[in-house]
């Protein structure tokens, strides 16, 4: 799912439910972090053979990058997860809100009749 996609998808959800503002902070917050998280991804170097004062350094760099990448997709899919449980929270609410509009029924209790066996015809 791309950014914009995302984007959309929580400013419409937050406007379904009439948000207040402690859930509209929490919506910015990860979004911030969800965009800072899945920034453009630096082209690793490639691994290099040898063992090379050098090559042993580019290998280095090489494993370093590959750990930054690995961290930014792991708090990417993790802020992800996180926006589609407070997606599920919000459909939750609006359920909730239908659920809780319908009116409720009271049987009307029918009028109380004379026992029929103290009366004889």
């Amino acid at each position: 799912m791309n950014r914009i996609s995302v984007l959309a998808i929580l400013i419409c959800a937050l406007r379904g439910i009439g948000v207040r503002y402690g859930m509209a902070r929490i919506a910015i917050i990860v979004m911030t972090l969800m965009f800072g998280a899945a920034g453009a991804h630096a082209a690793c170097p490639p691994a290099a053979a040898g063992t090379t004062p050098e090559a042993i350094e580019l290998n280095r760099q090489r494993v370093l990058c590959l750990q930054q990448d690995l961290s930014s997709e792991t708090t990417r899919r993790k802020l992800e997860m996180d926006l589609k449980a407070m997606e599920r929270s919000i459909q939750d609410l609006q359920l909730q809100r239908r659920l809780d509009s319908i009116p409720q029924f009271t049987p009307v209790q029918p009028p109380l009749l004379p026992d029929p066996s103290r009366y004889s015809l």
